[in-house]
């Protein structure tokens, strides 16, 4: 029953959505923080849907977001994502496909499961949606390019607690330092802290922090609850603030929650391939 309220829930603000007032630039594009470490998962397969509902004094957004990870190698883990965001511009209400991505992990070196060590990151975001649907995806008059970034991530993880570091830079492919919405390189830094809060539950707090080349920073700050359900469905809950000038903030504040669906099957065959 409180699955079907937290539905409700999710409805009414979607529906809550048509009233909405006008959106702001911001400094940089939306990023899809809450998913942004990937799990440390030996299954092989996993299946992420979700959806985040942003809101701010400027405007809001409901974004609806599906992801696939897969693990190519014993060393390496990719996570393919895409998002359909929902937003209120002045012309009305606008919604689409916004832009993809794709990130992966190598281990350079840690433990064969990947849980702990020191891991080199990717991260790619493909323009693929409509320039209507600013932050969430973006169009410039010099080409379409992808953004590539690079950097390192450290993980440790134990029985009861699991840490995440890394750091990347990220070179954008459509650059735009005019008006509207300003889209320059950054450099990323975030961690995140996981407990054990009983058998089936967990409890996890991240920190990023997102400095633009000459153009400002903000900063994000997420708390969440897992909770494994069955037949391998984890449920995630979380909420976070973002916080620097106004006119840097894509949002103010959100709520989250994703369904993550794992393989066993792809993993088994993985491991007998």
């Amino acid at each position: 029953m409180w699955l079907k309220g937290i539905s409700c829930r999710l409805f009414s603000s979607a529906v809550l959505l048509c009233l909405l007032r006008s959106p702001a630039a911001g400094t940089g594009l939306y990023l899809d923080l809450p998913a942004w470490f990937q799990d440390a998962d030996t299954s092989g397969t996993e299946l992420t849907a979700g959806e985040t509902w942003l809101e701010s004094d400027r405007a809001d957004a409901i974004v609806l977001a599906l992801g696939v990870s897969f693990n190519p190698g014993r060393r390496t883990s990719v996570k393919l994502g895409i998002i359909y965001p929902a937003i209120q511009l002045k012309g009305g209400f606008e919604h689409g496909f916004g832009d993809g991505s794709v990130s992966a992990a190598t281990r350079i070196k840690g433990d064969s499961l990947n849980t702990s060590g020191l891991f080199l990151r990717w991260d790619a975001r493909i323009p693929s949606g409509s320039g209507a649907l600013e932050p969430f995806s973006f169009r410039s008059g010099g080409g379409i390019y992808p953004d590539v970034g690079a950097g390192f991530e450290f993980r440790k993880e134990t029985s009861f607690l699991k840490f995440r570091a890394a750091a990347t830079w990220t070179r954008v492919g459509q650059r735009n330092e005019g008006e509207g919405l300003v889209n320059v390189d950054y450099l990323l830094v975030g961690a995140l802290v996981g407990i054990k809060a009983g058998v089936r539950t967990g409890l996890q707090g991240s920190a990023f922090s997102i400095h633009f080349d000459g153009a400002g920073h903000r900063e994000c700050f997420l708390l969440g609850l897992t909770r494994e359900l069955s037949g391998g469905l984890d449920l995630t809950m979380t909420g976070g603030i973002e916080s620097g000038r106004r006119e840097d903030r894509i949002f103010d504040s959100s709520i989250s929650v994703f369904f993550t669906c794992r393989f066993p099957a792809a993993a088994a065959a993985a491991e007998g391939g």
